[in-house]
Protein backbone atom coordinates (compact mmCIF):
# COMPACT_ATOMS: atom_id res chain seq x y z
CA UNK A 1 0.00 0.00 0.00
CA UNK A 2 2.78 2.43 0.96
CA UNK A 3 4.71 1.51 -2.21
CA UNK A 4 1.68 2.28 -4.35
CA UNK A 5 1.24 5.66 -2.67
CA UNK A 6 4.92 6.45 -3.20
CA UNK A 7 4.67 5.52 -6.86
CA UNK A 8 1.66 7.72 -7.34
CA UNK A 9 3.48 10.64 -5.72
CA UNK A 10 6.43 10.18 -8.10
CA UNK A 11 4.09 10.10 -11.08
CA UNK A 12 2.32 13.23 -9.87
CA UNK A 13 5.68 15.01 -9.59
CA UNK A 14 7.09 13.57 -12.81
CA UNK A 15 4.32 14.60 -15.18
CA UNK A 16 4.29 18.32 -14.19
CA UNK A 17 8.10 18.34 -14.23
CA UNK A 18 8.19 16.96 -17.75
CA UNK A 19 5.67 19.50 -18.95
CA UNK A 20 7.40 22.43 -17.26
CA UNK A 21 10.85 21.35 -18.48
CA UNK A 22 9.80 20.91 -22.08
CA UNK A 23 7.78 24.12 -22.13
CA UNK A 24 10.75 26.02 -20.71
CA UNK A 25 13.06 24.58 -23.36
CA UNK A 26 10.67 25.41 -26.19
CA UNK A 27 9.92 28.93 -24.93
CA UNK A 28 13.56 29.83 -24.38
CA UNK A 29 14.57 28.26 -27.71
CA UNK A 30 12.08 30.36 -29.65
CA UNK A 31 13.08 33.39 -27.64
CA UNK A 32 16.74 32.79 -28.46
CA UNK A 33 16.14 32.30 -32.20
CA UNK A 34 13.66 35.16 -32.29
CA UNK A 35 16.06 37.51 -30.56
CA UNK A 36 18.81 36.59 -32.97
CA UNK A 37 16.64 37.05 -36.04
CA UNK A 38 15.33 40.34 -34.75
CA UNK A 39 18.82 41.74 -34.25
CA UNK A 40 20.48 40.34 -37.36
CA UNK A 41 17.82 40.01 -40.01
CA UNK A 42 15.28 42.75 -39.37
CA UNK A 43 17.03 45.29 -37.18
CA UNK A 44 18.27 47.55 -39.97
CA UNK A 45 17.60 48.29 -43.63
CA UNK A 46 18.84 45.45 -45.80
CA UNK A 47 20.74 47.88 -47.99
CA UNK A 48 23.48 48.11 -45.34
CA UNK A 49 25.60 51.04 -46.48
CA UNK A 50 29.38 50.83 -46.51
CA UNK A 51 30.80 50.97 -43.01
CA UNK A 52 34.33 51.92 -42.00
CA UNK A 53 34.18 49.12 -39.44
CA UNK A 54 34.10 46.52 -42.25
CA UNK A 55 36.71 46.08 -44.98
CA UNK A 56 38.49 43.57 -47.21
CA UNK A 57 35.32 41.88 -48.44
CA UNK A 58 36.15 39.45 -51.26
CA UNK A 59 34.24 36.75 -53.13
CA UNK A 60 36.37 33.59 -53.29
CA UNK A 61 36.05 30.40 -55.30
CA UNK A 62 34.09 27.51 -53.79
CA UNK A 63 34.62 23.76 -54.03
CA UNK A 64 32.29 23.51 -57.03
CA UNK A 65 30.51 25.86 -59.41
CA UNK A 66 27.50 25.94 -57.03
CA UNK A 67 29.50 27.38 -54.10
CA UNK A 68 31.27 30.62 -53.19
CA UNK A 69 33.39 31.54 -50.17
CA UNK A 70 33.03 35.03 -48.70
CA UNK A 71 35.75 36.64 -46.54
CA UNK A 72 35.92 39.99 -44.76
CA UNK A 73 37.35 41.92 -41.79
CA UNK A 74 35.13 43.74 -39.29
CA UNK A 75 35.40 45.48 -35.93
CA UNK A 76 33.04 43.07 -34.21
CA UNK A 77 33.14 40.20 -31.77
CA UNK A 78 29.69 38.96 -32.76
CA UNK A 79 28.81 36.22 -35.19
CA UNK A 80 29.01 37.27 -38.83
CA UNK A 81 26.55 36.51 -41.62
CA UNK A 82 26.23 36.51 -45.37
CA UNK A 83 22.72 37.21 -46.63
CA UNK A 84 21.95 36.13 -50.21
CA UNK A 85 18.92 36.81 -52.39
CA UNK A 86 18.07 36.78 -56.06
CA UNK A 87 19.13 40.02 -57.72
CA UNK A 88 15.64 40.27 -59.22
CA UNK A 89 14.22 40.49 -55.67
CA UNK A 90 16.17 43.65 -54.75
CA UNK A 91 14.01 46.55 -53.61
CA UNK A 92 15.62 49.91 -54.43
CA UNK A 93 19.04 48.16 -54.38
CA UNK A 94 18.31 46.70 -50.94
CA UNK A 95 17.90 43.04 -50.05
CA UNK A 96 14.28 41.91 -49.57
CA UNK A 97 13.05 41.45 -46.00
CA UNK A 98 10.12 39.07 -46.51
CA UNK A 99 10.52 35.66 -44.84
CA UNK A 100 11.97 33.15 -47.28
CA UNK A 101 13.14 35.81 -49.75
CA UNK A 102 16.79 35.45 -48.77
CA UNK A 103 19.11 32.94 -47.14
CA UNK A 104 21.49 33.55 -44.28
CA UNK A 105 24.83 31.74 -44.07
CA UNK A 106 26.75 32.11 -40.84
CA UNK A 107 30.48 32.81 -40.73
CA UNK A 108 33.37 31.66 -38.63
CA UNK A 109 35.18 34.41 -36.75
CA UNK A 110 38.86 34.58 -35.82
CA UNK A 111 41.11 37.28 -34.44
CA UNK A 112 43.44 38.78 -37.02
CA UNK A 113 47.17 38.89 -36.43
CA UNK A 114 48.18 42.26 -37.90
CA UNK A 115 45.15 44.44 -37.02
CA UNK A 116 44.17 43.68 -33.46
CA UNK A 117 40.90 45.66 -33.50
CA UNK A 118 39.50 43.67 -36.46
CA UNK A 119 38.25 40.10 -36.61
CA UNK A 120 38.34 37.94 -39.70
CA UNK A 121 35.12 36.35 -40.99
CA UNK A 122 34.55 33.63 -43.58
CA UNK A 123 31.44 31.86 -44.81
CA UNK A 124 30.54 29.38 -47.53
CA UNK A 125 27.50 30.04 -49.71
CA UNK A 126 26.04 26.81 -51.09
CA UNK A 127 23.21 25.67 -53.35
CA UNK A 128 23.72 28.26 -56.08
CA UNK A 129 21.86 27.70 -59.35
CA UNK A 130 23.27 28.01 -62.87
CA UNK A 131 22.81 31.19 -64.92
CA UNK A 132 21.45 33.12 -61.95
CA UNK A 133 22.15 36.63 -60.70
CA UNK A 134 22.47 36.92 -56.93
CA UNK A 135 22.75 39.82 -54.50
CA UNK A 136 24.50 39.57 -51.14
CA UNK A 137 25.88 41.49 -48.21
CA UNK A 138 28.11 40.47 -45.30
CA UNK A 139 28.45 41.56 -41.70
CA UNK A 140 26.22 41.80 -38.63
CA UNK A 141 24.47 44.41 -36.50
CA UNK A 142 27.84 46.09 -35.79
CA UNK A 143 28.71 46.65 -39.45
CA UNK A 144 27.23 45.65 -42.82
CA UNK A 145 28.84 45.79 -46.23
CA UNK A 146 27.17 47.31 -49.24
CA UNK A 147 24.98 45.02 -51.32
CA UNK A 148 26.94 43.44 -54.18
CA UNK A 149 25.90 41.16 -57.02
CA UNK A 150 27.40 38.23 -58.87
CA UNK A 151 26.25 35.88 -61.61
CA UNK A 152 26.75 32.16 -61.96
CA UNK A 153 27.48 30.68 -65.37
CA UNK A 154 26.41 27.52 -67.11
CA UNK A 155 26.91 24.34 -65.12
CA UNK A 156 28.29 21.39 -67.04
CA UNK A 157 29.16 23.44 -70.13
CA UNK A 158 31.86 25.63 -71.61
CA UNK A 159 33.13 28.54 -69.50
CA UNK A 160 35.76 31.28 -69.31
CA UNK A 161 38.06 32.61 -66.62
CA UNK A 162 40.83 35.18 -66.25
CA UNK A 163 44.46 34.60 -65.22
CA UNK A 164 46.46 37.47 -63.71
CA UNK A 165 50.14 37.37 -62.84
CA UNK A 166 51.89 39.14 -59.96
CA UNK A 167 49.97 42.30 -59.03
CA UNK A 168 52.61 42.65 -56.26
CA UNK A 169 51.23 45.96 -55.04
CA UNK A 170 53.94 47.98 -53.32
CA UNK A 171 56.86 46.64 -55.35
CA UNK A 172 59.16 49.58 -55.93
CA UNK A 173 57.58 51.83 -53.32
CA UNK A 174 54.55 54.08 -53.69
CA UNK A 175 52.68 56.15 -56.26
CA UNK A 176 50.08 58.94 -56.28
CA UNK A 177 52.32 61.18 -54.20
CA UNK A 178 53.07 58.37 -51.76
CA UNK A 179 49.40 57.71 -51.01
CA UNK A 180 49.20 54.28 -52.66
CA UNK A 181 51.44 51.22 -53.01
CA UNK A 182 53.04 51.12 -56.45
CA UNK A 183 50.86 49.28 -58.96
CA UNK A 184 47.55 50.31 -57.35
CA UNK A 185 46.44 52.36 -60.38
CA UNK A 186 47.51 49.69 -62.88
CA UNK A 187 45.67 47.00 -60.92
CA UNK A 188 42.51 49.07 -60.78
CA UNK A 189 42.78 49.78 -64.53
CA UNK A 190 43.26 46.09 -65.35
CA UNK A 191 40.18 45.07 -63.36
CA UNK A 192 38.09 47.91 -64.80
CA UNK A 193 38.97 46.73 -68.29
CA UNK A 194 38.39 43.10 -67.38
CA UNK A 195 34.89 43.99 -66.21
CA UNK A 196 34.22 45.96 -69.40
CA UNK A 197 35.85 43.59 -71.86
CA UNK A 198 34.92 40.21 -70.38
CA UNK A 199 31.58 40.48 -68.53
CA UNK A 200 30.86 36.79 -69.07
CA UNK A 201 33.87 35.25 -67.26
CA UNK A 202 33.08 32.89 -64.39
CA UNK A 203 36.07 33.65 -62.13
CA UNK A 204 39.63 35.00 -61.98
CA UNK A 205 42.84 33.32 -60.84
CA UNK A 206 45.76 35.38 -59.52
CA UNK A 207 49.06 33.55 -59.73
CA UNK A 208 50.74 34.73 -56.56
CA UNK A 209 52.42 37.82 -55.12
CA UNK A 210 49.26 39.75 -54.50
CA UNK A 211 51.41 42.15 -52.46
CA UNK A 212 55.06 43.07 -52.06
CA UNK A 213 55.36 42.60 -48.30
CA UNK A 214 53.48 39.76 -46.62
CA UNK A 215 52.72 41.61 -43.37
CA UNK A 216 51.88 45.04 -44.81
CA UNK A 217 48.14 45.41 -44.47
CA UNK A 218 47.92 48.63 -46.51
CA UNK A 219 49.04 46.68 -49.58
CA UNK A 220 46.20 44.18 -49.08
CA UNK A 221 43.84 47.15 -48.74
CA UNK A 222 44.99 48.34 -52.16
CA UNK A 223 44.76 44.88 -53.71
CA UNK A 224 41.20 44.37 -52.42
CA UNK A 225 39.99 47.92 -53.13
CA UNK A 226 38.36 47.32 -56.56
CA UNK A 227 34.68 46.32 -56.26
CA UNK A 228 35.30 43.87 -59.11
CA UNK A 229 36.69 41.47 -56.47
CA UNK A 230 33.30 41.44 -54.73
CA UNK A 231 31.44 40.58 -57.91
CA UNK A 232 33.73 38.21 -59.82
CA UNK A 233 34.92 35.13 -57.98
CA UNK A 234 38.63 35.09 -57.08
CA UNK A 235 40.98 32.12 -56.70
CA UNK A 236 44.47 32.94 -55.42
CA UNK A 237 47.87 31.30 -55.31
CA UNK A 238 50.50 31.81 -52.61
CA UNK A 239 53.51 33.77 -53.85
CA UNK A 240 56.87 34.18 -52.18
CA UNK A 241 55.93 37.77 -51.27
CA UNK A 242 52.58 36.68 -49.78
CA UNK A 243 53.94 34.56 -46.99
CA UNK A 244 57.11 33.52 -45.22
CA UNK A 245 58.86 30.20 -44.79
CA UNK A 246 60.84 31.51 -41.82
CA UNK A 247 58.27 33.40 -39.72
CA UNK A 248 54.56 33.33 -38.99
CA UNK A 249 52.82 35.84 -41.27
CA UNK A 250 49.11 35.10 -41.57
CA UNK A 251 47.77 38.01 -43.64
CA UNK A 252 47.36 35.97 -46.82
CA UNK A 253 45.40 33.14 -45.21
CA UNK A 254 43.27 35.58 -43.22
CA UNK A 255 42.24 37.47 -46.36
CA UNK A 256 41.56 34.48 -48.63
CA UNK A 257 39.64 31.25 -48.04
CA UNK A 258 40.32 28.57 -50.65
CA UNK A 259 38.31 25.30 -50.80
CA UNK A 260 39.66 21.82 -50.07
CA UNK A 261 42.84 23.29 -48.63
CA UNK A 262 45.15 20.64 -47.23
CA UNK A 263 45.97 21.05 -43.52
CA UNK A 264 49.32 19.32 -43.98
CA UNK A 265 50.47 19.26 -47.62
CA UNK A 266 52.16 22.28 -49.18
CA UNK A 267 52.00 24.64 -46.20
CA UNK A 268 54.41 27.58 -46.19
CA UNK A 269 55.04 26.72 -42.55
CA UNK A 270 53.38 24.14 -40.34
CA UNK A 271 52.01 26.95 -38.16
CA UNK A 272 50.41 28.93 -41.03
CA UNK A 273 47.09 27.26 -41.81
CA UNK A 274 45.28 28.10 -45.02
CA UNK A 275 48.43 28.11 -47.19
CA UNK A 276 48.31 24.42 -48.09
CA UNK A 277 47.72 23.01 -51.56
CA UNK A 278 44.05 23.22 -52.56
CA UNK A 279 41.72 22.30 -55.40
CA UNK A 280 38.29 22.92 -56.84
CA UNK A 281 36.18 21.49 -59.65
CA UNK A 282 34.40 23.65 -62.18
CA UNK A 283 32.27 22.30 -65.04
CA UNK A 284 34.27 19.11 -65.28
CA UNK A 285 37.69 20.77 -65.02
CA UNK A 286 39.92 20.02 -62.03
CA UNK A 287 41.97 23.00 -60.84
CA UNK A 288 44.80 22.15 -58.42
CA UNK A 289 46.89 24.87 -56.75
CA UNK A 290 50.19 23.98 -55.13
CA UNK A 291 52.07 26.31 -52.80
CA UNK A 292 55.44 26.39 -54.53
CA UNK A 293 57.06 28.14 -51.56
CA UNK A 294 57.06 24.63 -50.12
CA UNK A 295 59.70 22.77 -52.12
CA UNK A 296 58.66 19.28 -51.06
CA UNK A 297 57.81 17.61 -54.35
CA UNK A 298 56.71 14.54 -52.38
CA UNK A 299 54.01 16.58 -50.62
CA UNK A 300 52.78 18.11 -53.87
CA UNK A 301 52.76 14.71 -55.57
CA UNK A 302 50.69 13.23 -52.76
CA UNK A 303 48.25 16.13 -52.93
CA UNK A 304 47.80 15.99 -56.71
CA UNK A 305 47.31 12.24 -56.68
CA UNK A 306 44.69 12.45 -53.96
CA UNK A 307 42.87 15.34 -55.65
CA UNK A 308 42.68 13.47 -58.98
CA UNK A 309 41.50 10.29 -57.25
CA UNK A 310 38.90 12.25 -55.27
CA UNK A 311 37.51 13.83 -58.43
CA UNK A 312 37.23 10.46 -60.17
CA UNK A 313 35.60 8.81 -57.16
CA UNK A 314 32.92 11.49 -56.94
CA UNK A 315 32.28 12.14 -60.63
CA UNK A 316 32.81 8.63 -61.96
CA UNK A 317 35.15 9.85 -64.71
CA UNK A 318 38.41 11.65 -65.33
CA UNK A 319 38.36 15.46 -65.37
CA UNK A 320 37.77 17.17 -68.67
CA UNK A 321 41.06 19.02 -68.22
CA UNK A 322 43.61 18.88 -65.42
CA UNK A 323 45.02 22.32 -64.64
CA UNK A 324 47.77 23.10 -62.12
CA UNK A 325 48.42 26.64 -60.87
CA UNK A 326 51.26 27.93 -58.70
CA UNK A 327 53.56 30.91 -58.38
CA UNK A 328 57.14 29.98 -59.35
CA UNK A 329 57.06 29.44 -63.14
CA UNK A 330 59.40 26.65 -64.18
CA UNK A 331 59.33 27.47 -67.90
CA UNK A 332 59.92 31.17 -68.41
CA UNK A 333 62.34 33.37 -70.30
CA UNK A 334 63.36 36.07 -67.82
CA UNK A 335 65.97 36.20 -65.08
CA UNK A 336 64.44 33.74 -62.60
CA UNK A 337 64.61 30.88 -65.11
CA UNK A 338 68.21 30.07 -64.27
CA UNK A 339 67.82 30.43 -60.47
CA UNK A 340 68.85 27.34 -58.55
CA UNK A 341 65.48 26.93 -56.85
CA UNK A 342 63.64 27.21 -60.19
CA UNK A 343 65.93 24.62 -61.80
CA UNK A 344 65.21 22.33 -58.88
CA UNK A 345 61.44 22.74 -59.27
CA UNK A 346 61.72 22.24 -63.04
CA UNK A 347 63.72 19.03 -62.67
CA UNK A 348 61.26 17.58 -60.15
CA UNK A 349 57.85 18.96 -61.12
CA UNK A 350 58.01 18.53 -64.91
CA UNK A 351 58.21 14.71 -64.79
CA UNK A 352 55.51 14.66 -62.10
CA UNK A 353 53.09 16.72 -64.20
CA UNK A 354 53.65 14.52 -67.25
CA UNK A 355 53.18 11.36 -65.20
CA UNK A 356 49.86 12.65 -63.86
CA UNK A 357 48.62 13.82 -67.27
CA UNK A 358 48.44 17.52 -66.37
CA UNK A 359 47.22 19.41 -69.42
CA UNK A 360 48.04 23.04 -68.56
CA UNK A 361 50.18 24.81 -65.96
CA UNK A 362 49.60 28.52 -65.21
CA UNK A 363 52.22 30.40 -63.17
CA UNK A 364 53.77 33.79 -62.40
CA UNK A 365 56.90 35.03 -60.58
CA UNK A 366 59.07 36.09 -63.53
CA UNK A 367 57.02 39.17 -64.58
CA UNK A 368 57.17 38.36 -68.30
CA UNK A 369 54.94 36.50 -70.75
CA UNK A 370 56.15 33.08 -71.90
CA UNK A 371 54.32 30.24 -73.62
CA UNK A 372 56.17 26.97 -73.80
CA UNK A 373 56.18 24.36 -76.48
CA UNK A 374 54.32 21.26 -75.39
CA UNK A 375 56.56 19.61 -72.82
CA UNK A 376 56.86 15.88 -72.15
CA UNK A 377 58.69 15.83 -68.88
CA UNK A 378 61.59 18.20 -69.57
CA UNK A 379 61.68 17.47 -73.30
CA UNK A 380 60.12 19.94 -75.72
CA UNK A 381 57.80 18.29 -78.24
CA UNK A 382 58.76 19.42 -81.73
CA UNK A 383 57.71 16.45 -83.85
CA UNK A 384 54.68 17.43 -85.91
CA UNK A 385 54.33 20.68 -83.94
CA UNK A 386 55.28 23.23 -86.55
CA UNK A 387 57.59 24.98 -84.10
CA UNK A 388 57.86 28.48 -82.76
CA UNK A 389 55.30 31.13 -82.04
CA UNK A 390 53.72 30.90 -85.50
CA UNK A 391 51.81 27.84 -84.37
CA UNK A 392 48.54 28.98 -82.73
CA UNK A 393 47.09 25.57 -81.84
CA UNK A 394 48.04 22.00 -81.06
CA UNK A 395 46.04 18.79 -80.73
CA UNK A 396 47.12 16.76 -77.74
CA UNK A 397 47.09 12.99 -78.14
CA UNK A 398 49.68 11.99 -75.55
CA UNK A 399 48.48 12.49 -71.94
CA UNK A 400 52.08 13.17 -70.87
CA UNK A 401 52.26 16.44 -72.86
CA UNK A 402 51.86 19.66 -70.84
CA UNK A 403 51.50 23.32 -71.84
CA UNK A 404 53.11 25.97 -69.58
CA UNK A 405 52.03 29.62 -69.50
CA UNK A 406 53.98 32.27 -67.53
CA UNK A 407 51.80 35.34 -67.00
CA UNK A 408 53.23 38.86 -66.92
CA UNK A 409 52.36 41.38 -64.20
CA UNK A 410 48.70 42.45 -64.18
CA UNK A 411 49.46 45.73 -62.39
CA UNK A 412 52.76 46.85 -63.90
CA UNK A 413 54.40 47.29 -60.51
CA UNK A 414 57.49 45.41 -61.71
CA UNK A 415 58.84 43.84 -64.93
CA UNK A 416 61.86 41.68 -65.71
CA UNK A 417 63.78 41.82 -68.97
CA UNK A 418 63.88 38.88 -71.34
CA UNK A 419 67.16 36.99 -71.18
CA UNK A 420 69.29 36.74 -74.35
CA UNK A 421 69.36 32.96 -73.97
CA UNK A 422 67.58 31.03 -76.72
CA UNK A 423 65.67 28.57 -74.51
CA UNK A 424 64.66 25.46 -76.44
CA UNK A 425 61.33 25.21 -74.61
CA UNK A 426 60.03 28.66 -75.64
CA UNK A 427 57.27 28.95 -78.24
CA UNK A 428 56.38 32.60 -77.56
CA UNK A 429 57.83 35.29 -75.30
CA UNK A 430 56.96 38.94 -74.83
CA UNK A 431 57.99 41.88 -72.67
CA UNK A 432 56.63 45.32 -73.51
CA UNK A 433 56.53 46.68 -69.95
CA UNK A 434 52.77 46.94 -70.07
CA UNK A 435 50.31 45.11 -67.80
CA UNK A 436 48.75 41.91 -69.15
CA UNK A 437 45.72 39.80 -68.33
CA UNK A 438 44.81 36.46 -69.90
CA UNK A 439 41.35 35.16 -70.77
CA UNK A 440 40.96 31.38 -70.87
CA UNK A 441 38.07 29.82 -72.80
CA UNK A 442 37.34 26.17 -72.01
CA UNK A 443 35.17 23.71 -73.94
CA UNK A 444 34.97 19.93 -73.99
CA UNK A 445 37.57 19.79 -76.76
CA UNK A 446 39.58 23.02 -76.49
CA UNK A 447 41.51 25.14 -73.98
CA UNK A 448 42.31 28.60 -75.39
CA UNK A 449 44.55 31.16 -73.65
CA UNK A 450 44.48 34.73 -75.05
CA UNK A 451 46.64 37.38 -73.40
CA UNK A 452 45.74 41.08 -73.64
CA UNK A 453 47.53 44.34 -72.90
CA UNK A 454 45.65 46.29 -70.22
CA UNK A 455 47.64 49.52 -69.91
CA UNK A 456 45.71 52.78 -69.69
CA UNK A 457 45.88 53.36 -73.47
CA UNK A 458 45.20 49.78 -74.51
CA UNK A 459 42.03 48.38 -76.04
CA UNK A 460 40.66 44.86 -76.16
CA UNK A 461 41.95 44.23 -79.69
CA UNK A 462 45.57 44.50 -78.56
CA UNK A 463 46.53 40.87 -78.13
CA UNK A 464 49.94 39.64 -77.00
CA UNK A 465 49.34 36.00 -77.86
CA UNK A 466 46.61 33.43 -78.35
CA UNK A 467 46.96 29.66 -78.31
CA UNK A 468 44.49 26.76 -78.36
CA UNK A 469 45.19 23.33 -76.95
CA UNK A 470 42.81 20.83 -78.51
CA UNK A 471 41.81 17.47 -77.12
CA UNK A 472 42.07 14.42 -79.35
CA UNK A 473 38.43 13.77 -80.39
CA UNK A 474 39.13 10.06 -79.93
CA UNK A 475 39.35 10.67 -76.18
CA UNK A 476 36.10 12.47 -75.27
CA UNK A 477 35.39 13.35 -71.65
CA UNK A 478 31.86 13.56 -70.26
CA UNK A 479 31.40 17.12 -69.00
CA UNK A 480 28.00 16.55 -67.43
CA UNK A 481 28.76 13.73 -64.99
CA UNK A 482 27.30 13.65 -61.48
CA UNK A 483 28.15 16.70 -59.42
CA UNK A 484 29.23 16.68 -55.82
CA UNK A 485 31.69 18.04 -53.31
CA UNK A 486 35.21 17.49 -54.48
CA UNK A 487 36.65 16.30 -51.21
CA UNK A 488 38.36 12.97 -50.81
CA UNK A 489 35.66 10.37 -50.04
CA UNK A 490 35.46 9.30 -46.44
CA UNK A 491 37.88 11.90 -45.09
CA UNK A 492 36.36 14.90 -43.34
CA UNK A 493 38.13 18.21 -43.00
CA UNK A 494 39.62 18.72 -39.58
CA UNK A 495 37.40 20.63 -37.19
CA UNK A 496 38.75 23.79 -35.64
CA UNK A 497 37.61 26.56 -33.35
CA UNK A 498 33.97 27.23 -34.29
CA UNK A 499 34.47 24.96 -37.30
CA UNK A 500 37.01 27.25 -38.93
CA UNK A 501 38.90 24.34 -40.45
CA UNK A 502 35.79 22.63 -41.72
CA UNK A 503 36.81 23.18 -45.34
CA UNK A 504 40.38 22.04 -44.93
CA UNK A 505 41.77 18.69 -45.86
CA UNK A 506 41.48 16.74 -49.07
CA UNK A 507 38.33 15.61 -47.52
CA UNK A 508 34.67 16.01 -47.17
CA UNK A 509 32.15 18.49 -48.44
CA UNK A 510 33.25 22.10 -48.33
CA UNK A 511 32.43 23.55 -44.96
CA UNK A 512 30.36 20.58 -43.90
CA UNK A 513 32.47 19.35 -41.04
CA UNK A 514 33.07 22.82 -39.68
CA UNK A 515 29.51 23.99 -40.01
CA UNK A 516 30.31 26.74 -42.50
CA UNK A 517 27.81 27.50 -45.19
CA UNK A 518 24.58 26.18 -43.73
CA UNK A 519 21.55 28.08 -44.98
CA UNK A 520 20.05 29.02 -41.65
CA UNK A 521 18.13 31.87 -40.13
CA UNK A 522 19.78 31.18 -36.80
CA UNK A 523 23.40 30.64 -35.84
CA UNK A 524 25.67 28.47 -33.70
CA UNK A 525 24.99 30.71 -30.71
CA UNK A 526 21.26 30.02 -31.03
CA UNK A 527 21.86 26.29 -31.03
CA UNK A 528 24.01 26.64 -27.94
CA UNK A 529 21.25 28.56 -26.12
CA UNK A 530 18.66 25.99 -27.16
CA UNK A 531 20.75 23.06 -26.03
CA UNK A 532 21.48 24.86 -22.75
CA UNK A 533 17.82 25.32 -21.87
CA UNK A 534 16.86 21.81 -22.93
CA UNK A 535 19.66 20.55 -20.71
CA UNK A 536 18.38 22.67 -17.82
CA UNK A 537 14.88 21.28 -18.31
CA UNK A 538 16.10 17.70 -18.37
CA UNK A 539 18.31 18.34 -15.35
CA UNK A 540 15.28 19.60 -13.46
CA UNK A 541 13.34 16.49 -14.38
CA UNK A 542 16.23 14.33 -13.21
CA UNK A 543 16.41 15.96 -9.77
CA UNK A 544 12.63 15.82 -9.26
CA UNK A 545 12.59 12.12 -10.15
CA UNK A 546 15.59 11.51 -7.94
CA UNK A 547 13.85 13.23 -5.02
CA UNK A 548 10.73 11.12 -5.53
CA UNK A 549 12.71 7.90 -5.61
CA UNK A 550 14.54 8.83 -2.41
CA UNK A 551 11.19 9.35 -0.66
CA UNK A 552 10.01 6.01 -1.97
CA UNK A 553 13.06 4.22 -0.59
CA UNK A 554 12.63 6.02 2.74
CA UNK A 555 8.99 4.93 2.93
CA UNK A 556 10.04 1.36 2.15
Amino acid sequence: MENTIAKNKVKKLLIPALIIGLLAAVIFSFAAFGANNASVVNADPMSGGADENLKGLVLNIGATESERNVVWYAKSNKLGYVQVALKSELVSDALPTAPGSFKTYYANRKATTQITDFSGFRATVTGLEANTEYAYRAGNADAWSNVYTFKTGDFGSSFSFLAAGDPQLGSGGTENGGADPKGTAGWATALTKAEEWFPDVDFMITLGDQVETAATESQYDAFLAPDYLREVTLATNVGNHDTSTTSDVHNYSEHFFMPNSSPTLGLSRATIEGTGDYYFAYNGVLFMSINSNNRSTAQHAAFLEQAIAAYKAINGADPLWKVVTFHHAIYSSATHTTDGDIRERRNELSPLFSRLGIDVVLAGHDHVYTRSLMMKGMRAVTEGYGGGEARSSYTKSDPAETLYIECNSASGSKYYALTPTDFTFVAKENQENTPNISRVDVTATSFTVTTYRTGAANTVDQVVDTFTLNRDPAEPVDLTGPKGDTGEPGAAGAKGDKGDKGDTGLAGAAGASGGCGSALSGAPGDVLITVTFISLGLTGIFFIMRRGLKKRRKNN
